[in-house]
């Protein structure tokens, strides 16, 4: 098998070293042979910790699986090296920097292996193809070639810096970068392969190359050798307190301040055990971790001890591109070590090792055990780049609590996530007790889990796999509660299960199998809680005293569901909760109960009848835990006070209560955990985001252990809680201004140099320039035609998104902080001028602000238009112009004055002589009115008064039928006199407007129908046959008074001019939007000239009917009017000695008119 494995090696080698054959599938096959057939790493190191990792892969945008370095700038971005491109990072997108062909602004490589930011800003990336640098102030990449003089062509593996200089070292050389001349200076050690460059101060810097140490000034361009060596493989250094440690091979040294160094350590290895060559060297807390070829070693400086901690075979060197492990000192004093292909180890402060490797099924564990790099940020975030699995995130702010959970690929893992009950023994190992997959007994010591389940064939064994509550007594006795096989004792000395099961005729017996509380009481009594009652067990008889609800004792127990809360207090009264029976308890005396039930009318009272914990914390107070909030009970006053959600608990629902030392106490709820201080009130929630095994946990799953740590269950694992460790947040958050555009075009670093230092944002050919980043721009300088604008920006080393809140504001338009959602931008528009300042901030759930973050100052001044100078000038042109339009006015104002008074002379005389012609008409109209009313008045009068006089002079000369007859002609003449005075008021009226228009929905048949029999008697009376014929039910819409004027007079006029023995007839039709009425009769007729004349007012026109009955002549003109007033019209057929018909409309009524005609 060696043989096998050498031979795979040499074959990586050979196509590694052939740049067309070395492809990343190649090189991670070769290593999945070498992995599965020499074995690697042994899997047992370490323990086992749950931990959550977050990734990031290419699905989320990253160019490539493969990450070969991580770094952080010093704005807090992310940039990512991999073999497709430079990744930079903002949180939540990416932007990938590749080669761009002939464009020199470009990055030089896509394949990045190296990262380096110089004191400026800058970042460094070196490459086969040579040397790239990007500026981030310009966004701008520039290319540095890397040619026989200065680097031998070779990739860039080391660089530092010192005050005017940036040092490179290759596997062919060390050369110096200029930041004066801004170019490759200088070359020294060509053809020796640098190791390690360590920096010094006076621009000097210690190179370690194959053959030897040297000190370098790059200043005097002087180099003296330190130390000489022989075929020097690896070297690494490590900055210490005032010194440098530095490791040659497999030895270490000391580099002091004055350069001198130490002797050699590690340097006899049967004094110090078998360590390879150095990889990696890393001091942490006065300790040196050598990452070897063989594994990972401490060594103690004040013991001069070294310790293997991980064990490790080397072929990494041989698969990785990045040829060292891994090694970094998070934030908490914890060390990470990465290996290629045995995942990840972490060496806590204590010492305690845990290992974390990819588990199948398993999305928050490590994605690939293969590490290529490790960083850590400024918010203490752990960043893992693999190979083939993108980056790994391990976030301390999201692990404040240990977890413990299921994972089936973990041989000493939970049996299950679902925890119902934990119990620290005095041993301090842990009890655990789960959902149908058994009681699981942790020794926290070895991490040994051992899994009781029952046995059908073991009568030994325990009871039942769904395990709800355990307990050990006084005398070091386990019990154990199942949910179906009653009570079982654990006796450790045989490893057996004693039962106490339910039977139904031992009264003796416990009172249910299914068992939810056991307490023990200070006289050794354990108390049993059930769902069929409480249990009172004398363990030396083995018998139960029951205790049920009996509903007619009010002394007994409230409610028989006895569910997780027992407690005697100081006193040596029992408390016991029931599931719906509220707080009892029971008097040990008389063994009566005093129930405390819920209330709705006392506020008082308890705040629910669910119990799921009771304490006592100091004497006569009692915190109770129930389905709607935390009760605080003094048993002296009997009074309760409540805590929900308004006084700051996460959640209502308060499953477990644990007492801590400093005065708080930590619940478990429904909705995450709660540090409650019984003095000031104060909450502190912590969530899943903060480590918790899930925002549920489970009743009855709690507990204080004696070790002062705190246990709670839940549906998705147990969490472990240290009371004396602080659970306070830094709010590490880095708000940062990323991107800013003007009317939907994005603001560009300039790369000329014509923009100067000038803050204004300049155009050009269709873009807009300033003079840096925006990123690194603080002040910015709009004009008054780019006020509509976009900022955006990003959220950096941010540790819980979930419990933190972005906000910006714009101070000098609103100086109110609103909350920027998922938003990574804000637009403004129609901006007015003036100065604002563009903030941004994060707020933590415990009200922490982010203490760095950017501000974008912005001008927007005014437009010329409305600048001092303009009205100053504007002012003077106006009074130019003024000045030049008086005199221009002023020679014309004569002229123009008569012109204008001869217009308004001409105009009133032209409006005289219409006034005059109008008039002469008006009176030649008038003296014609007149003439005929003059006429129809005299006529009558004139039969009257001779008929009356000839009656006053004769009367008694006269017979009995000239008076009959005198009368009758008086009554004609009076009718003829009335019927001219009601047809002239009417037409006066309706002149005058003093007849009120009033429309309204009408039957028109109905009003027809009305008018022919109103006429009917004098129809008969003169022989004329009056008829209608069959008329439609027709809704029209008018003012139904002036309609029935104009049916009346035309039907009187039909009558009037038709002789007997004739007919007169009225009919209607439909005419579309109107209905058309008909008056039409067999009379004598009427010429052309006699029927243009008929509805003329100034025309004297009159004539008689065929019996000489009399007519004023007006009655046709008011029905003219009336008709065109309701929207109609009026025509006359007629032909001399055939007969007339007179036709009028009037509009039909629409549908959504209501019809009040009443019929």
């Amino acid at each position: 098998m060696g043989t096998l494995f050498h031979w795979l090696t040499s074959y990586y080698w050979s196509i590694s070293n052939d740049s067309a054959m070395a492809k990343p599938d190649v090189i991670r096959n070769s290593f999945l042979i070498l992995f599965i057939i020499h074995g690697f790493f042994t899997s047992s190191q370490g323990q086992v910790n749950q931990i959550r990792f977050e990734h990031i892969t290419i699905h989320d945008g990253l160019s490539l699986s493969s990450v070969y370095c991580i770094h952080q700038d010093k704005k807090g971005f992310m940039w990512f090296g991999t073999e497709d491109g430079l990744n930079k990072y903002d949180g939540k997108e990416f932007i990938i920097y590749r080669p761009v062909l002939n464009d020199t602004s470009s990055i030089v490589s896509k394949w990045i292996e190296q990262i380096y930011e110089d004191e400026e800003g800058n970042l460094w990336f070196g490459s086969k193809e040579g040397l790239t640098r990007f500026d981030p102030r310009k966004e701008r990449f520039r290319q540095f070639a890397t040619t026989h003089d200065n680097l031998i062509g070779d990739t860039i593996t080391y660089m530092a810096e010192t005050e005017d200089f940036i040092w490179m070292g290759a596997q062919s050389g060390l050369a110096t970068f200029s930041k004066m001349h801004d170019s490759i200076s200088q070359s020294f050690l060509t053809g020796q392969s640098i190791r390690s460059i360590v920096h010094r101060t006076n621009n000097q810097a210690i190179a370690i190359a194959s053959n030897g140490m040297y000190l370098i000034n790059a200043t005097k361009q002087e180099m003296k050798m330190l130390q000489s060596g022989n075929s020097i493989e690896m070297a690494s250094e490590s900055k210490g307190k005032n010194s440098h440690w530095i490791s040659v091979n497999e030895h270490v040294y000391r580099l002091y301040a004055n350069d001198s160094i130490s002797d050699c350590y590690l340097c006899t290895n049967h004094q110090h055990g078998d360590i390879g060559y150095i990889e990696k060297l890393l001091y942490h807390n006065n300790s040196v971790f050598c990452s070897a070829s063989n594994g990972l070693f401490q060594y103690s400086i004040e013991s001069d001890q070294l310790n293997r901690l991980i064990y490790a075979e080397d072929i990494s060197h041989s698969l990785s591109v990045n040829t060292a492990k891994p090694l970094i000192a998070d934030d908490e004093g914890a060390v990470w070590y990465g290996t290629f292909g045995n995942g990840i180890f972490q060496i806590k402060p204590d010492g305690t090792v845990y290992h974390y490797r990819h588990q199948n099924g398993d999305k928050t564990s490590l994605s690939e055990d293969a590490i290529n790099c490790i960083f850590k940020d400024r918010s203490g975030k752990v960043w893992f780049g693999t190979f083939g699995a993108g980056i790994n995130i391990y976030n301390p702010a999201a692990h404040k609590f240990r977890l413990m959970t299921h994972n089936p690929m973990i041989p000493n893992s939970l049996s299950s996530d679902f925890i119902w009950t934990i119990w620290e023994d005095r041993n301090k190992k842990l009890w655990i007790g789960t959902n149908d997959a058994g009681l699981n007994y942790f020794d926290p010591q070895t991490n040994d889990i051992t899994v009781f389940l029952p046995g059908p064939s073991q009568p030994g064994s325990i009871g039942h796999s769904s395990i709800r509550k355990v307990m050990e007594d006084q005398k070091g006795r386990i019990w154990v509660g199942t949910d179906g096989a009653g009570l079982n004792l654990y006796d450790r000395q045989s490893n057996t299960f004693i039962h106490f099961d339910h039977q139904p005729n031992d009264p003796g017996s416990i009172s249910s199998n299914s068992v939810r509380a056991i307490y023990e009481d200070s006289n050794g009594y354990i108390w049993v809680g059930t769902r069929q009652g409480l249990n009172k067990l004398d363990v030396e008889s083995g018998v139960f005293q029951r205790f049920l609800f009996d509903k007619d004792n009010p002394q007994s127990l409230s409610n028989n569901f006895v569910y997780s809360a027992i407690l005697e207090d100081h006193e040596g009264y029992l408390w016991v909760g029931a599931y719906g029976g509220g707080l009892n308890r029971l008097d040990p005396n008389d063994q009566t109960f005093t129930s405390y039930q819920y209330n709705p009318n006392d506020v008082n009272s308890i705040s629910n009848n669910i119990i799921f914990a009771i304490i006592e914390k100091e004497k006569g107070i009692l915190w109770v835990g129930t389905n709607h909030g935390l009760n605080r009970f003094d048993t002296k006053t009997k009074k309760f006070t409540r805590f929900t959600e308004k006084d700051g608990l996460p959640n209502a629902v308060i499953y477990g209560i644990m007492p801590d030392q400093q005065g708080n106490l930590w619940l478990t709820t429904n909705n995450g955990l709660a540090k409650f201080n019984m003095e000031t009130h104060h909450v502190q929630n912590f969530k899943a985001s903060d480590g918790l095994q899930s925002n549920e946990f489970n009743g009855g799953a709690f507990h204080s252990g004696q070790s002062g740590l705190m246990y709670a269950g839940g549906v998705y694992g147990l969490n472990i809680i240290d009371p004396t460790r602080s659970y306070s947040s830094k709010n590490t958050t880095e708000m940062v201004i990323t991107g800013f555009e003007l009317l939907g075009k994005k603001v560009q670093p300039e790369t000329k140099s014509d923009i100067g230092l000038s803050e204004k944002v300049v155009e050009r050919n269709g873009k807009y320039y300033i003079p840096n980043s925006i990123a690194y721009t603080d002040n910015i300088r709009l004009s008054y035609q780019q006020r509509y604008f976009t900022i955006g920006f990003a959220t950096l080393n941010q540790t819980d998104p979930t419990n933190e809140t972005n906000y910006y504001r714009m101070t000098g338009l609103d100086d109110n902080w609103r909350p920027a959602g998922s938003r990574t931008y804000v637009t403004y528009a129609n901006m007015p001028p003036g100065k604002y300042c563009f903030e941004l901030k994060t707020v933590n759930m415990e009200g922490l602000e982010s203490l760095h973050n950017d501000q974008l100052k912005i001008t927007i001044p005014l437009p010329y238009w409305r600048q001092w100078w303009f009205f100053a000038l504007e002012l003077a042109v106006t009074i130019l112009i003024v000045g030049f339009i008086y005199r221009y006015q002023l020679n014309r104002r004569t002229n123009k004055i008569l012109a204008e008074q001869n217009a308004i002379i001409s105009r009133a005389n032209e409006k005289l002589q219409k006034s005059e012609k109008d008039l002469k008409a008006l009176v030649s109209t008038k003296d014609k009115f007149f003439s005929i009313i003059s006429h129809d008045l005299k006529n009558p009068f004139t039969s009257l008064l001779s008929i009356s006089e000839l009656m006053a002079q004769d009367y008694e000369s006269l017979d009995e039928e000239d008076k009959e007859m005198g009368v009758k002609r008086v009554n004609i003449a009076a009718k003829r006199i009335y019927q001219l005075l009601e047809n002239l008021l009417t037409w006066s009226r309706a002149q005058s407007g003093r007849i009120k228009f009033d429309p309204l929905c009408f039957h028109m048949n109905n009003l027809i129908e009305e008018n022919v029999l109103l006429h009917q008697e004098q129809a008969k009376k003169k022989g004329v046959k009056l008829q209608m014929s069959e008329l439609p039910e027709a809704r029209v819409f008018g003012d139904r008074d002036m309609i029935n004027t104009v049916i009346r007079n035309l039907i009187s006029n039909a009558i009037k001019f038709t002789p007997t023995n004739k007919k007169v007839e009225v009919s209607m039709e439909d005419d579309g939007s109107h209905w058309s009425i008909h008056v039409t009769d067999e009379g004598i007729g009427m010429n052309e000239e006699e029927t243009s004349r008929l509805f003329k007012v100034g025309e004297k026109f009159k004539k008689e009917g065929t019996e000489g009955e009399k007519g004023t002549g007006l009655g046709l003109i008011i029905c003219k009017e009336f008709v065109e007033k309701n929207n109609g019209q009026i025509f006359i057929f007629s032909s001399e000695n055939e007969g007339s018909t007179f036709t009028f409309t009037v509009p039909k009524a629409g549908d959504d008119e209501f019809d009040t005609d009443g019929d």
